[in-house]
């Protein structure tokens, strides 16, 4: 038989949110989105007359989020915008912690930190870049991005009703860009005097254009109703 000591015995840890603890519990981060049975716990500890404060130890998250949900009129979160990220954040913290573990990797290229990593990124640009540099670093090559700029080519203007091909016009390049008042310098008398010229014939037709700064413009719509 065994015999009774005097040793207390040694509770296993409360693992349960539903039993107040000497010290407070630490939220959850704010990136983390609340979900379809989170939305619902919150609510229905509202209706049980909770506070949002009382709610928010309960369920180890913020009064924000606590707030948020009670208001909200669905219960399904909306769906996040824009595209889900590519690594999580456990590969993000990883990466985080082996760049900042020493002077050598905090020095480290990215192309190389991925050769590092053995990371499954591709090169190229997939989203707008933003860069922070220090002053009088504007030319340094890690803050430059490279660019091969387009050929500028012709700017070529034309017109049709039905199957029949109207007036057209090829943009000179000494002409510079198309602004509306250029536009109503060489391309307007084109279209007034062929719309004429089919009324003369007993043809009315009606001017379409697409939503061009130059087409669009109240100067260019005060010229073609002059």
């Amino acid at each position: 038989m065994s015999k009774p000591t005097n040793e207390p015995t040694k509770e296993p840890p409360n693992m349960s949110t539903n039993e107040s603890t000497n010290e407070p519990a630490s939220p959850k981060q704010y990136s983390t989105r609340l979900t379809r049975d989170d939305h619902i716990r919150v609510q229905t500890l509202r209706e049980a007359g909770f506070t949002y404060e009382q709610i928010a130890k309960q369920l180890n998250i913020t009064q924000n989020k606590v707030q948020y949900a009670c208001q909200s009129s669905q219960v399904t979160p909306k769906k996040a915008r824009g595209a889900a990220p590519k690594l999580s954040e456990s590969q993000m913290d990883e990466i985080i912690e082996w760049i900042s573990s020493s002077k050598r990797n905090r020095r480290m290229p990215y192309p190389k930190v991925i050769k590092a990593l053995n990371l499954n990124v591709t090169s190229g640009s997939h989203t707008r870049i933003y860069v922070t540099r220090k002053a009088r670093k504007e030319l340094d090559d890690t803050c430059v991005r490279s660019k091969i700029s387009r050929r500028r080519g012709w700017m070529f203007w034309s017109s049709f009703h039905r199957n029949m091909k109207d007036p057209c016009l090829f943009w000179e390049k000494e002409w510079s860009s198309i602004n509306a008042e250029r536009y109503c310098e060489r391309t307007v008398p084109l279209i007034n005097g062929y719309l004429r010229l089919m009324r003369q014939e007993g043809l009315y037709l009606q001017l379409m254009q697409d939503g061009a700064p130059g087409h669009s413009s109240s100067f260019t719509k005060e010229e073609l109703h002059s």
